[in-house]
């Protein structure tokens, strides 16, 4: 009887003590915050922004184009040529990228 006794109490302890590390985990995540520095605001992530509303774009012109909007298609090429360009601006910041991943790896 008292080992049961014993290893309920010692039971409800272990899971008051879990509860505790659950209540305040809160300041733990909070301190942690506050050493991670904030992201800088690139100029790597305007031409993703560009490169994804122009495709937005271009896509929206698809219905006049099968309608034979010569003037939609037109748009529609300019559009593609110029996500082109972007995509070939950022091929070098990607390349520095996966270099900087492969720096960092460690490979069996």
């Amino acid at each position: 009887m008292k080992a049961g006794l014993f290893f309920n109490t010692s039971w409800a302890g272990y899971l008051g003590w879990q509860w505790r590390r659950v209540r305040t985990m809160q300041n733990e995540i909070n301190e942690l915050k506050k050493q991670v520095k904030p992201t800088p605001v690139t100029p790597e992530g305007t031409p993703v922004t560009a490169i994804t509303v122009l495709g937005a774009a271009a896509e929206a012109l698809v219905p006049a184009m099968q309608k034979g909007n010569e003037t939609a298609r037109n748009f529609h090429i300019a559009l593609n040529a110029i996500n082109v360009v972007l995509f070939l601006w950022q091929i070098p910041t990607g390349i520095d990228m996966v270099l900087k991943v492969f720096e960092f790896t460690k490979w069996p």
